[in-house]
């Protein structure tokens, strides 16, 4: 960790003498995210092995990134990220469907362990319109994109307000997997890995994704619909009892999305984003969640943003069942359930203090943590940190 901040440190220093760091034909870039969040102790009839527990938490999280990017030859990127993460979740990042912080997971909680690792490594060859990129990387890098409810850092916290819940992308705790990717003009395809274990880090080689995404422009509005299938061994909620790993068959699981953005005003964006899966089978990679809806506004006056969104979770009834039998999830699992959807709202301010260094506060509130009407409301307060260059 220290390692990794004094990395980030002497290229941060070198970057504000000069518009780009360069070292002869290698590009660099980095940021630095600091995020601190917590709540309040809340009401709740019941709890269980995966809920979120009602006792007030803090905690915060880091994740350090440096980029290196050069040109092999006309046509030819290789890019490589090293990365370091590190913090405590909230609830041990477990009794949400729409986590709060986007850089926590799951699978190395309640601690991220501070070592540095690659993030991404890949080689992109350009042929006139269309792109090849194949290695390792983050299928939320170019795929579900929106102006608005966007995954980087100077947007919304909460994962039901970065990404498509219901997406059950291919990745591993850390976000990230080995995978193909073919872009030309308006059209983005991809086959990617998924993990072994349900959020875990090691990949499978014989478990993959395909996905298929279309953009559509008409005057400022952006379309994008998006389609993926996963074939992987899946168990059916229905059949589960209370044990999902016990059911567990090769299968095929798709879903879709549509998610749109357009300026309203020159300072002011709009965003939509809809999502729905096969939730009669199990979820492995990201989080647990059947369809999903959710809309937001963004202001800019210069670097300084505005943000309010809203977001509405919800299950299939085979799925809600299981939970309300004491099944558990690989988040979800407060020992019963009273279903309800799992509804967010959250707002945030991000201000530029110096090139290269941004702030602000983050709010949430989160109705039916978990789906379950027994349960919250949770008001989470958060504080965020960005630097870059």
């Amino acid at each position: 960790m220290r390692a990794a901040l004094a990395i980030f440190a002497l290229a941060a220093g070198v970057a504000a003498q000069a518009p780009a760091l360069r070292l002869g034909p290698v590009a660099f870039g980095g940021q630095a995210d600091l995020i601190w969040q917590g709540y309040p102790s809340f009401p709740a009839a019941y709890s269980g092995p995966l809920s979120l527990p009602t006792a007030a938490e803090w905690h915060n999280s880091r994740v350090l990134t440096l980029t290196t990017a050069t040109r092999l030859a006309p046509g030819w990127r290789l890019e490589c990220d090293l990365e370091s993460a590190n913090g405590i979740g909230l609830g041990q990042v477990t009794g949400l469907a729409g986590i709060s912080n986007l850089d926590v997971t799951r699978s190395l909680a309640p601690r991220l362990l501070p070592q540095a690792y690659i993030a991404r490594l890949y080689v992109q060859r350009r042929f006139g319109k269309t792109t090849l990129r194949v290695g390792r990387f983050s299928l939320a890098d170019d795929f579900d994109a929106n102006a608005v409810l966007g995954g980087d850092h100077y947007e919304f916290l909460n994962w039901a307000m970065n990404q498509d819940l219901a997406w059950d992308y291919a990745a591993d705790t850390r976000g990230y997997t080995d995978a193909l990717e073919w872009a030309s003009g308006p059209w983005r395809l991809a086959y990617a890995l998924m993990p072994v274990m349900p959020n875990g880090m090691r990949l499978n080689w014989h478990t993959s994704q395909l996905v298929v995404q279309r953009n559509v422009r008409w005057h400022q509005l952006t379309l994008r619909l998006l389609g993926y299938a996963t074939h992987a061994p899946l168990g059916q909620y229905a059949r589960a009892g209370t044990n999902i790993d016990a059911v567990q068959s090769w299968r095929w699981k798709p879903g879709a999305e549509v998610s749109a953005d357009t300026p309203l005003t020159p300072s002011l964006t709009l965003g939509l984003r809809l999502g729905a899966d096969d939730d009669a089978l199990e979820e492995i990679a990201f989080t647990e969640a059947a369809n999903t809806a959710s809309v937001g506004l963004a202001w800019h006056r210069g670097p300084n943003r505005v943000g309010l969104a809203l977001a509405s979770n919800g299950l299939s009834a085979a799925h809600a069942a299981y939970l309300a039998r004491g099944g558990q999830g690989f988040l979800l699992g407060d020992g019963a359930l009273a279903y309800g959807r799992e509804t967010i709202a959250e707002a945030y301010y991000l201000r530029r203090l110096r090139p290269g260094l941004d702030w602000g506060p983050d709010l949430q509130c989160i109705r039916n943590p978990g789906y379950n009407h027994a349960r919250g409301p949770v008001w989470i307060l958060g504080l965020r940190l960005h630097a870059w260059f």
